[in-house]
């Protein structure tokens, strides 16, 4: 377990209230058994003199703010990158119903393109003496 000194300030983020919670050590008490030392530490979250075990805290402790704030923001970022991987999960689900639709477009356009027969071919020698084949269609 961690220690702590007397009038030391930590901080408790909760989770599941959503909150940051400043408190201060107020006791140290150390017990000294048959089966060994056990340290427990007494809390004050407000300035009534109502003291908490730490023990039967809910959260993460940290002692100084900026340690609560870098948990505070990777947290956050978790979070951020699982709904993204998620909607990018499924958004696949598109992506392939667009492959399927523009696999079927190009077959489409390949089943359309026809060649032209030999008596839609005219073959023509121009002045020069080069032959060319046209296509009356086309023209």
């Amino acid at each position: 377990m961690q220690t702590y000194d007397v009038g030391q300030v930590i901080y408790i983020v909760s989770s599941r209230k959503m909150q940051v919670m400043p408190i201060v050590i107020a006791e140290e008490v150390i017990r000294k058994t048959l089966s060994g030392q056990a340290v427990t530490y007494l809390v004050k979250r407000d300035e009534t003199s109502k003291t908490y075990d730490l023990a039967d805290m809910q959260g993460n402790i940290y002692e100084t703010i900026s340690d609560v704030k870098e948990a505070l923001v990777a947290n956050a970022t978790q979070a951020i990158f699982r709904i993204c991987e998620e909607a990018q999960k499924k958004s696949n689900i598109f992506a392939i119903a667009n492959d399927a639709k523009t696999e079927t477009h190009q077959r489409e356009d390949k089943a359309s393109f026809t060649a032209p027969t030999d008596s839609e071919l005219k073959q023509f020698v121009l002045d020069d003496g080069t032959r060319v084949h046209v296509n009356l269609q086309d023209i």
